[in-house]
């Protein structure tokens, strides 16, 4: 597995249907879809299925509206199994995780 800090530049679509019920109008990022942005791009480093093990620190320190104009930054760390990331929008930290993965 490798290991290493590395940095993501994703767009959070609006119209995405995982925001549907989160909320009409005024949609947010169910903290479930940030794990699942962190887990997946986890998956794409090591090229193959990742399984988060424990957890050991999950903070959703401001809601993540997703917006097709701006990107959001991810910041992800892999060190020997261990997973720690950021989730930052327009340089403001949203979610920190710290996890074990497989």
């Amino acid at each position: 597995m490798p290991s290493g800090a590395y940095r993501f530049r994703v767009i959070l679509h609006d119209d995405c249907p995982v925001y549907a019920g989160h909320f009409p109008g005024n949609p947010i990022a169910p903290g479930v879809a940030n794990i699942q942005l962190v887990k997946e791009l986890a998956q794409t480093l090591v090229a193959q299925p990742v399984r988060l093990t424990s957890v050991k620190q999950c903070k959703f320190l401001r809601p993540l509206r997703p917006d097709n104009s701006k990107p959001v930054d991810v910041m992800l760390t892999l060190n020997h199994g261990q997973l720690s990331a950021e989730i930052i929008d327009t340089d403001v930290t949203v979610m920190k995780i710290k996890a074990a993965i497989q």
